[in-house]
């Protein structure tokens, strides 16, 4: 039995449907964000994906030199 949708998925069908309507400056940026949370989540459910670990992965980025504008 599955166990709902993994974050890659449903990640896939949003740029899918997203990537037309975001400016050619800011797709750049936006595909990166969505690379990076895919090397984190994509083989998790969504449904087991807490609000902590989110936060535990910006506070990562935040704490690599990630800009935070590009984090959030």
């Amino acid at each position: 039995e599955k166990k709902g949708f993994l974050f890659s998925e449903l990640s896939d069908v949003w740029w899918e449907e997203t990537e037309e309507t975001i400016s050619i400056q800011s797709r750049r940026g936006y595909k990166w964000a969505k690379l990076k949370a895919d090397e984190k989540f994509g083989n998790k459910f969504v449904k087991e994906i807490t609000a902590r670990d989110v936060t535990t992965y910006l506070q990562h980025l935040t704490n690599n030199k990630y800009a935070l504008k590009t984090t959030q």
